[in-house]
């Protein structure tokens, strides 16, 4: 943006406000060449990755399926192997599976994996172990999981390496809430002599949650929370307390579920799917005492990974899902509005998306089968004066990037006084009437900004070859600072 006057800065404010935001489609929108709303860095690579989660700053837990565990720096890709990672059985679907951090004082690692059993049979387990970082002399950190304990299991073991599920997400009461596939056997979503096809709502040492639905039965029925599941590889709690899921359908009718405790979602009586190879399936609409997915795919999508994003760098997305898609090779928002939820936007990433995770700044980190980490930061930036055309911003992005204004015009009066001997006659008038804007958009400054955003301007007169490259990143509006860089002698010196 170039403005010579103030009557150029108000344009492009009234702009702003007649910008409206668009209905959601009712189906998802791919989107268009140049509608893409991040850009794409890679992270880190590994062989198999398959979860993720943040410790803190910019570590993370990277789990891969062969049975690693690793502290990743994400800020600088660099990664460090976990020791003390329990025996995993690799198979099929199964193995090492999700990773995450439990909650209060203990600070511990949750992990769930694939055990062996008796006779060729296998099942899922979850166990948690407190994670340990030694600094010896001249080295760098070493970690290992300590103290590894298992607090709970699929029952029964049986034969066959798919439909584990075995997600982990923790509520804000304290209850550890695990998926537990089917392991493609179908009838078990339905039975009660085990927890199979079930999500469970548990504590953190793996024992019934109190006040379950069906904890007046006791035994392995305690543990449920809902059942008629089939593949659960998607648990997501949102701020409201609110607990969805996502599940592969078998042929088509993948499914977004808002999970209600007592209810029984159906399979396999009922799916918008078809069994492999054709044969019906009844659809949810023909067995309302089944309860019926917010959202479904036809054709599959294959669904893994969710989050509900809460971050402020897409500002846009807040509150809504997220999830990624294996066979679909996207990621995928699906808007939520309390109870209710509603196809909105598919971009696609050329490869299977196994895993998404928020980061600390609001950035959006996904794991490609395929090995790559992705970090998706806002694309509304610009490459600067001279280099490739900026990314077109939508109304969001511009309104973020006149909050960018507003702060760095604060930052300038502030240091107005610096100037005033620098011989900057007409750029001193200019700064003034930049920083009478800033009343009119410091709410939306608070609201909206946090993002790497880059905003040009230029003044006019004496100092139209100044201009101000101002990167406002989240770290920075975090903390209240404007990096201010100068292109130009005239206008240097005006970091905060």
């Amino acid at each position: 943006m170039r403005f010579g006057t103030l009557q150029g800065v108000m344009a492009f404010s009234l702009a702003l406000a007649s910008c409206g935001t668009a209905a959601l489609p009712a189906e998802d929108r791919p989107a268009a060449a140049g509608e893409q709303p991040f850009k794409i860095a890679e992270v880190a690579r590994f062989d198999t990755p398959w979860a993720m989660t943040f410790l803190g700053g910019p570590l993370a837990l990277v789990s891969e399926k062969d049975g690693r565990l690793w502290v990743v720096n994400v800020d600088d890709g660099s990664k460090t192997a976990v020791s003390g990672v329990p025996q995993v059985k690799v198979a099929g679907q199964g193995g090492l599976g999700d990773v995450v951090f439990g909650p209060g004082r203990q600070r511990r690692v949750y992990l769930s994996f694939v055990e062996a059993g008796p006779d060729g049979t296998s099942g899922a387990a979850v166990g948690y172990g407190q994670l340990v970082a030694t600094a010896a002399p001249g080295a760098k950190l070493s970690y290992s999981l300590q103290d590894f304990k298992i607090v709970w299991r699929q029952a029964p073991k049986v034969t066959g390496a798919g439909h584990f599920s075995h997600r982990i997400a923790f509520g804000p009461d304290g209850a550890m809430y695990v998926s537990s596939g089917d392991r493609q056997k179908g009838a078990p979503a339905q039975a009660t002599d085990g927890n199979l096809g079930k999500v469970l709502r548990l504590t953190p040492e793996g024992q019934p949650f109190p006040g379950n639905p069906w904890a007046a039965k006791g035994g392995v029925e305690a543990q449920y929370f809902s059942t008629g599941h089939r593949n659960v590889l998607g648990l997501a709690i949102a701020p409201d307390g609110r607990l969805w899921q996502h599940e592969m359908g078998p042929q088509g009718g993948d499914e977004v579920n808002l999970i209600v405790g007592g209810r029984n979602y159906g399979w396999p009586t009922v799916s918008n799917g078809s069994e492999y190879g054709g044969k019906d399936i009844p659809d949810h609409s023909t067995r309302p005492e089944f309860e019926a997915p917010k959202v479904w795919w036809n054709p599959s999508i294959s669904p893994a990974g969710l989050i509900v994003y809460t971050g402020n760098l897409f500002p846009q997305w807040k509150g809504d899902l997220l999830l990624g898609a294996l066979s679909g090779e996207s990621l995928i928002r699906v808007d939520v509005n309390g109870d209710k939820a509603s196809k909105a936007e598919r971009w696609n990433m050329g490869a299977r998306i196994r895993e998404v995770e928020q980061g600390p700044k609001g950035e959006v980190y996904l794991l490609e089968d395929g090995g790559r980490l992705l970090r998706l930061t806002p694309a509304w930036e610009a490459k600067g004066r001279g280099g490739a055309r900026r990314a077109a911003p939508n109304s969001l992005g511009l309104l973020r990037a006149a909050g960018v204004a507003a702060l760095a015009a604060q930052r300038v009066q502030q240091r107005e006084a610096e100037n005033a001997g620098r011989g900057v006659a007409g750029g001193r008038v200019l700064f003034h009437e930049i920083a009478n804007l800033a009343d009119a958009l410091a709410d939306a400054a608070r609201q909206l900004v946090g993002g790497a955003i880059l905003l040009q301007l230029a003044v006019a007169g004496n100092v139209a070859e100044a201009g101000l490259e101002i990167t406002l990143g989240a770290r920075a509006f975090a903390s209240e600072r404007v990096d201010v860089h100068p292109s130009s002698p005239y206008v240097g010196g005006l970091a905060a």
